[in-house]
């Protein structure tokens, strides 16, 4: 298939951008089955193994509440509910709610690799697996743990008239664009005026960011193998 490409390159004479992004997925897959192939326990263990001292909460309520979309994050919970529904989201939001299960609620990254990979229909057991030890900063090559996706910013930067929360998350779609990222920002008369009743329609969210974020940052700076390098 990489030759494929190569070979209509070569007789055109130059690179779409989108064959370049072609190769460049063909390489992370390729990444990803080498990962497999030297660590069969991918999916399973961290391959970073000061990982194995995090005291992940696994709170099985946010747990419940992340994987039936019902967070209280439009965006997350859009990206959830189209997995649930179709099997598929797009990569973007992929990483997004797997940051926030991972890092904001602090919940073992195997539960939702089992989750993506029960419901994925292009589940792979090498990209699901070393997906989520990258976004979860316990693989090879990983995303820093510290590199912790804002879900509102996100939205705001890649859907910023709401148009695919509304899709996934209609309860909100008679917000305005300013609110669709941050409805417990709506006012209340706004609220009822729209038939939207947070609490009962829509979720309040279920952590605080700020306060989330705080947790995991001291939770990864106290990890036994961090204090040693310190």
């Amino acid at each position: 298939m990489w030759h494929a490409v190569e070979d209509a390159v070569q007789k055109h004479g130059h690179i779409a951008e989108n064959a370049w992004t072609f190769l460049s997925e063909l390489g992370w897959r390729d990444f990803a089955y080498t990962q497999l192939f030297y660590h069969p326990t991918l999916a399973t263990e961290n391959l970073r193994p000061e990982f194995n001292d995090m005291p992940w909460q696994n709170t099985q309520k946010l747990l419940h509440a992340w994987q039936q979309g019902q967070t209280g994050y439009p965006l997350v919970d859009a990206g959830m509910r189209q997995l649930y529904q179709t099997g598929w989201m797009h990569n973007r939001v992929r990483m997004v709610v797997a940051s926030f299960l991972t890092k904001h609620l602090l919940t073992d990254w195997r539960k939702g690799e089992v989750w993506f990979h029960n419901r994925l229909v292009d589940a792979d057991p090498a990209q699901n697996a070393m997906n989520w030890q990258w976004c979860a900063g316990t693989g090879i090559d990983a995303s820093p743990w510290f590199r912790i996706f804002n879900p509102v910013g996100q939205s705001e930067k890649f859907d910023p008239t709401g148009a695919y929360i509304r899709t996934w998350v209609p309860e909100l779609r008679h917000l305005p664009d300013k609110l669709i990222h941050t409805p417990w920002k709506a006012d209340p008369a706004l609220c009822r005026q729209i038939g939207l009743h947070l609490g009962k329609t829509y979720p309040h969210p279920i952590v605080d960011l700020k306060e989330a974020r705080a947790v995991a940052l001291a939770h990864y700076k106290n990890l036994p193998a961090r204090q040693k390098e310190d």
